[in-house]
């Protein structure tokens, strides 16, 4: 925005000669250093201009802890020479009397800090240097144009900082809570009872440190619902499962008659190799007769993106207990909760803290052994002991003290957050790194850029005029933050034994400090509210919404992933005026989806390539592409399109039946397998539904498809399509199933699925309906060609189940039929004898081959299940190479047959005596009719014809002119059961053109 940046400096060289009030100056600029502990000036003037450096500390100052603000500035500007930090912080805006307005001109082109606020509310707001608050601050940046290109915003603990990540506040009861850590339960006491005296403890038992498990069982106290109440802990907790403790002892020898043992016991977190733990026995300010503080850190490192450097995340607890002879709850500042006093949460390393060299462990000067704690030559196997317990939740959010469903608990609400809201932003390479939320609120989004963003919870409302918006990087899948649970149990007592050379009395004090830290480093991001307006709305990022969404476009690309927030639906209410739909990422919605069902029109084009998934689908769209995967986990799929477009990539494993003949030397002479597999996974062109699917179209082209209806409940399979169903051929199958049966009952002009495999299901105890419009032509192969016919049906029942079929009916038709090129029967379907199979009447299914004896399932069902024996389709035919022989040439031809037949033991075609699974040539073919012409030379010459008739077939002898023309048949034979030859003789009639002849064969009705 240079032309913003320009206007600036016109507006302020303007000031020189404006009028102003005499209280109020023209121009106030702060030329000369202010540092901490100076008393701030009091600036009122029209203009204020820094370039220098500004620090404020209102408390060290003696000023009221509100955030430095100037008087009547309309302008303001920080050079690239200002530096600017104060505490509690930045409010800038145009504050007159008791009113407040935005400033016309706020320009940073140095540094500012404001800690814990920065607030600037202006009519232009440019940024050309580092804006910066605290963990638990706030940036918020209010106007109308706002450039804040190329720079860094970040609300988070600086590193090196001290004294911002919790403290115990010296000299006084109290504590300041660390970002993000929330006390879930306290207590002190002693022999662990909670304020109070309880027995003494054993300490020789097999679950106290040897082998240790966890603590000894100890009072505590909590806040729940505006009441103490009383409770009981332990560490471990139990919601953590088992954890692994590693043991760090501390001892020191304070005379002849005394010493000190401190022991640690970490949880370490095995999973998380980058988490690192660091340990250190050192001297405190309360720590008494030679014992030591011990502080337990737990540290990842990250890269802070606002300034390009490589961070730490860490949590340290620090235990003062030893070897005080009390121990006292600390109040929080703000709150109900409780603190051990001896305890210290912070997310910075303790001031005192010796600076760790090589190694993450300082102080520990002994290998631990049980003995260390007990050891049979004491006085005592139980002792007296002070105690202090305390559990913590440690947020990623940097959110403390926050309710669950309160307005406080909202991440909008969430301190370390940062706020852009404008009318017109540029966010061209913006860096935002908050502890909590980041905010984004734009009514024109310029340049069509949008910053990069490391925060857990991601706040956007953005539009934008241009004609597209592209959101990358603006929301990444997860960040690097540390959470999880803490729970600390200390303890200290005193034990004696007599020293078996001298006989004195040796008195030893007892220190051990138990702290089991569940952590994680890295926190899946959430994007809490999503508002997105553009023509075109390209999502790059992965969106995890939690709590609205509402896009505004006409066109929505998801390149990423899109997950709608718990009972949102994806609806026209928050779809707003999306006509268009491109997924190549993940679609996730936990509600019903409708596309164009909820409104008067429907959508233009959804295009899927990656997985949309919803609780059910409700889709209405003039074109539908799917080679991704749409699914319905709880409900329905129901589909109306003008065009749909199911194209996948091939399984990796499909069902599929082998057909080639393997010729071999002896009976049967040939092998044939036939190879079932489920499939066990299928990505592409999916559509798969916990209930139905249903699909209205004009027309439907599938091919390496999967449909599965009825997923988790019984589900239909409805396919209503007008003009045009067909499949991909072959090596494009499609996989299709159903668990309450299949509804087709409507023809459409062009249909073939002779590639698609269609399985059925049925549930113990259920009724499968099959309702089929194709049209019954009879026991043809022209039942196979344009009318809906199947290349693979399997009928799959569990017990009490029943596959029945009936036809669609309709004007002029006189019987439905279902023309399947393979019929499979597994389970319960393989008992076709009974009423397992059904056939309403006016109905008829014929098949080809199939998975039992073709010859025993003809005319099952009351004779409505067909075989149609010379139908040779995908799944029905081989191949045979047949020789012959003409004196000493031997040739051979290679004929198709249906493999049912051909595979028959209860088959002889040939009427050879040998059944056609045994038979090296068991089907005739004319080559084998051996037709042969003679001529006689009689006073009335004649031709003979003689040839081979086989059982069950019909010859034609046909004949024409020489010279061309028609064939017109000589005379039909129709053969019994049996092979016999055939003699018909022809007169040759005087001036009668010469005939050629040729026999056709053909099998008998």
């Amino acid at each position: 925005m240079p032309y913003m940046k320009r206007l600036v400096i016109l507006a302020g060289a303007a000031l020189w000669g404006a009028a102003v009030s005499a209280a109020t100056l023209p121009i106030y600029t702060q030329s000369t250093p202010v540092f901490f502990g100076d008393l701030p000036p009091r600036v009122d003037a029209t203009a204020f201009v820094n370039d220098s450096i500004f620090q404020v500390d209102a408390f060290q100052a003696g000023l009221s802890e509100l955030p430095f603000e100037t008087f009547n500035t309309r302008f303001f500007t920080n050079t690239p020479s200002g530096e600017m930090e104060a505490y509690p912080g930045f409010r800038f805006d145009y504050k007159t009397g008791t009113t407040r307005r935005p400033m016309s001109w706020w320009v940073n082109r140095g540094s500012i800090v404001g800690d814990p606020l920065l607030s600037v509310s202006a009519s232009n707001i440019v940024s050309e240097g580092a804006l910066e608050s605290g963990a638990s601050g706030l940036v918020r940046l209010s106007g109308g144009d706002i450039d804040l290109d190329f720079i860094g915003v970040r609300a988070g603990n600086r590193e090196g900082q001290i004294f911002s990540g919790g403290q115990n506040l010296v000299g006084q009861p109290f504590f300041t809570p660390a970002p993000g850590v929330t006390d879930q339960y306290w207590g002190v006491g002693s022999n662990n009872v909670f304020q109070g005296t309880g027995a003494a403890v054993p300490i020789n038992g097999s679950n106290f440190f040897v082998p240790l498990s966890s603590s000894p069982l100890h009072g505590v106290q909590q806040f729940v619902f505006g009441r103490y109440a009383s409770n009981t802990a332990q560490v471990p907790s139990f919601l953590s499962g088992s954890r692994v403790f590693e043991a760090f002892a501390y001892t020191n020898r304070i005379d002849s008659t005394s010493a000190v043992v401190q022991v640690a016991f970490v949880a370490t977190n095995p999973d998380q190799p980058d988490l690192s733990t660091r340990i250190a026995f050192y001297p405190g300010g309360t720590a008494r007769r030679g014992g030591q503080n011990v502080a337990v850190g737990f540290v990842t490192s990250d890269f802070d993106i606002a300034n390009n450097t490589f961070v730490t995340n860490e949590l340290w607890v620090v235990d003062s207990l030893a070897f005080q002879t009390n121990s006292t709850l600390f109040r929080p500042l703000v709150g109900g909760t409780r603190r051990p006093g001896n305890y210290e949460v912070t997310r910075t390393a303790p001031v005192s803290l010796p600076a760790f060299a090589g190694t993450n462990v300082i102080g520990a000067n002994t290998p631990y052994s049980p003995d260390l704690l007990y050891r049979i030559s004491y006085f005592s196997n139980e002792v007296n002991m002070i105690y202090s317990a305390y559990g913590a939740t440690l947020s990623a959010s940097g959110a403390t003290n926050t309710s669950v469903g309160s307005v406080a608990g909202q991440p909008t609400n969430f301190p370390g957050r940062i706020e852009i809201i404008g009318d017109r932003v540029s966010l061209d390479e913006t860096r935002l790194r908050a502890e909590s939320t980041v905010v984004i609120k734009a009514r024109n989004l310029v340049n069509n850029h949008v910053a990069r963003v490391d925060a857990p919870f991601v706040s956007l409302d953005l539009a934008t005029t241009e004609s597209q918006m592209v959101v990358s990087n603006l929301a990444p899948s997860d960040v690097r933050r540390l959470y999880g649970n803490l729970y600390l149990w200390s303890a200290i007592w005193r034990n004696f034994e007599t020293n078996a050379a001298s006989g004195d009395v040796h008195q030893t004090d007892f220190h051990v400090f138990m702290i089991e830290a569940d952590l994680r480093s890295v926190v899946p991001v959430q994007i809490y509210e999503l508002g997105l307006a553009a023509p075109l709305l390209v999502i790059a990022d992965n969106l995890n919404v939690s709590r609205s969404v509402r896009l505004e476009a006409d066109t929505v690309c998801v390149e990423g992933g899109l997950s709608l927030p718990a009972g949102v639906p994806w609806a026209a209410s928050n779809m707003v005026d999306v006509v268009n739909l491109t997924n190549r990422g993940v679609i996730t919605n936990f509600s019903a989806a409708f596309y164009g069902t909820d409104r008067s029109q429907p959508y233009s084009n959804i295009v899927n390539f990656g997985t949309n998934s919803a609780v059910a689908q409700f889709i209405r769209t003039r074109n539908f592409e799917n080679s991704g995967a749409t699914v319905a986990r709880g409900g329905s799929i129901r589909l109306d399109s003008v065009t749909t477009s199911l194209l996948g990539s091939p399984a990796t494993v499909g069902t599929e039946v082998v057909t080639n003949f393997i010729p071999i030397a002896t009976p049967p002479f040939f092998t044939s397998l036939v190879v079932t597999n489920v499939i066990t996974n299928h990505y592409g062109a999916r559509l798969d539904a916990s209930g139905n699917v249903e699909i209205t179209a004009r027309n439907l082209v599938a091919s390496n498809s999967f449909i599965r209806a009825g997923s988790l409940t019984p589900g239909l399979l409805s396919l209503n399509v007008t003009n045009q169903l067909v499949d991909g051929g072959p090596g494009q199958t499609n996989h299709w199933s159903a668990t309450a049966g299949v509804d087709v009952r409507r023809r459409p002009t062009t249909s073939d699925l002779l590639h698609t495999y269609l399985t059925s299901y049925a549930p113990p105890n259920r009724q499968a309906v099959h309702t089929w419009a194709g049209l019954d032509r009879g026991a043809s192969i022209t039942g196979f060609s344009n009318n809906l016919a199947l290349g693979k049906l399997t009928l799959d029942g569990a017990n009490g189940t029943r596959f029945r079929f009936t036809g669609a009916g309709g004007a002029g038709v006189r019987s439905n039929a279902l023309y399947v090129d393979y019929l499979e029967l597994r389970n319960n379907a393989l008992n076709y004898t009974t009423d397992v199979l059904s056939v309403d009447p006016g109905m008829i299914v014929y098949f080809a081959n199939a998975s039992v004896s073709a010859l025993k399932l003809t005319n099952a069902a009351g004779g409505r299940i067909r075989w149609i024996s010379d139908y040779t389709g995908p799944l029905s035919s081989t191949n045979l190479t047949y020789f012959f022989t003409n004196g000493m040439t031997v040739t051979s031809n290679v004929y198709t047959f249906n493999i049912a037949l051909v595979t028959s033991k209860d088959l002889d075609s040939d009427g050879d005596g040998l059944v056609n699974a045994e038979d090296p040539r068991p089907i005739p073919v004319p080559e084998d009719a051996m037709l042969s012409i003679s001529l006689s030379p009689a006073a009335a010459p004649v031709v003979r014809l003689n040839w081979t008739a086989f059982p069950h077939t019909r010859s034609y002898l046909e004949f024409r002119s020489v010279s061309g023309g028609a064939w017109q048949t000589l005379t039909q034979h129709q053969q019994g059961e049996t092979a016999a030859p055939v003699m018909i003789v022809d007169p040759v009639l005087p001036g009668q053109p010469n005939r050629i002849y040729r026999l056709r064969v053909e099998p008998a009705d």
